[in-house]
């Protein structure tokens, strides 16, 4: 009997469904997605064992520019054929950003503050699902595509701002409006939105919002702020 339990052990133990991620916001982003689709018999892992991650059944890597480290990683992993989910940047979406060039920068590669990118990084999560014999419906990410149209013409009734903040990654976002940042404080925890040389017309305490919300935070705020300019 117990050799019978100890064979049934290994065996659920080697057909456990686990995901390995060694950056902690696509460990977040990770397990935000299998909960917004009710899946639960998927085990979510961070960890930096190189051996680990080498080894594992499914990697999912960061884009380049947040861990440049783990490419070389992810060429391990494909040179043994090891199935790794990475995470790329649409350019037909993120050229609508502003960015540098056709290839995306280090900037949106923080893509949970944009919510179009997030929900198509989301949809290739989802469908890379079927390594586990998964399938998921995919999301219409079309009402995400309004919620950043919507923003920026919120952020066109604003007069011209200058922004301050730790959160360099939503320089892009502003981009769009033609707003100027200045350069961030190493210990900033705050983000502050202004004219004046006090930099504080408006603010967004970020001590004490979740990186997840910033867009939801700030597309909030944004309509008050313009009935204040007004």
């Amino acid at each position: 009997m117990k050799i019978l339990l100890l064979v049934i052990t290994i065996s659920l133990s080697l057909h456990a469904k686990e995901i390995i991620c060694n950056h902690p916001k696509i460990c977040i982003f990770i397990t935000k997605s299998l909960q917004e689709k009710d899946i639960t018999d998927i085990k979510v892992v961070f960890s930096n064992d190189t051996n680990k991650i080498k080894k594992t059944d499914f990697f999912v890597s960061p884009p380049h520019y947040l861990d440049p480290e783990t490419s070389k990683l992810v060429k391990d992993r494909e040179d043994n054929s090891k199935r790794t989910f990475r995470i790329f940047l649409p350019s037909n979406i993120t050229k609508n950003y502003k960015l540098a060039s056709s290839n995306p920068v280090e900037e949106i590669s923080n893509f949970w503050f944009y919510p179009d990118v997030n929900c198509f990084i989301k949809n290739e999560f989802y469908k890379s699902l079927a390594h586990f014999k998964i399938k998921v419906e995919t999301l219409d990410c079309s009402d995400e595509f309004k919620k950043v149209q919507a923003l920026k013409m919120k952020l066109a009734k604003l007069r011209p701002l200058n922004i301050e903040s730790e959160y360099k990654a939503l320089r892009p976002l502003f981009k769009m409006k033609g707003i100027n940042f200045n350069n961030p404080k190493d210990n900033a925890k705050t983000m502050y939105i202004g004219s004046g040389k006090m930099m504080a017309d408006y603010i967004i305490n970020t001590a004490v919002v979740d990186e997840f919300d910033i867009f939801k935070t700030l597309n909030q705020r944004l309509e008050t702020w313009a009935k204040k300019d007004q």
